[in-house]
């Protein structure tokens, strides 16, 4: 993995450069859906806060007076360590339906170039544009198990040279 500095210099949506830079915060960013994985996101919190990373989500932090989508996504993806996709279905009317934010801000981290770490409950189906892409199928019983090695194996990936001096 490529450990240079790295700024973001061309905006996505077409706003002035912002610089944020790649890889700057010792932080995770985890795309959900608010209603179905909240038992997922307290093991993620617990996993993340007990390796000292910051769990950071589009749902926790207002930003009054900024453009949410820069704010509250963009920035928190671009200068995350690694990222969390939770790529769980929401259920209307008996009907699985792909969350249409998660799937936005996992085509944001595929962009970017992000270390990503895809989950999914093993009953549900990924839509089919991301079907092909190594997911974590988990049940209630091996979430905790399987994310914390994830975890583990995103922080070794993604740890910059700095953080490897002793």
């Amino acid at each position: 993995m490529d450990l240079s500095i790295k700024k973001n210099e061309k905006c996505i949506v077409g706003l002035p450069r912002c610089d944020y830079v790649f890889n700057s915060q010792r932080s995770c960013f985890i795309g959900y859906g608010f209603v179905q994985s909240s038992l997922e996101m307290e093991i993620l919190r617990s996993i993340l806060d007990s390796k000292s990373m910051e769990a950071i989500d589009a749902g926790t932090k207002l930003k009054p007076g900024q453009n949410v989508f820069c704010a509250k996504i963009c920035s928190k993806i671009l200068t995350s360590q690694f990222c969390i996709i939770l790529a769980n279905n929401d259920i209307q009317d008996g009907k699985e339906i792909p969350n249409a934010n998660v799937n936005m801000e996992y085509g944001l981290i595929l962009g970017f170039n992000k270390y990503v770490i895809p989950f999914q409950k093993e009953e549900q189906k990924l839509p089919f544009n991301i079907a092909a892409l190594d997911t974590i199928k988990y049940s209630t019983t091996t979430f905790k198990e399987l994310a914390e090695k994830a975890i583990q194996d995103a922080i070794d990936e993604t740890r910059t040279k700095e953080q490897n001096k002793p």
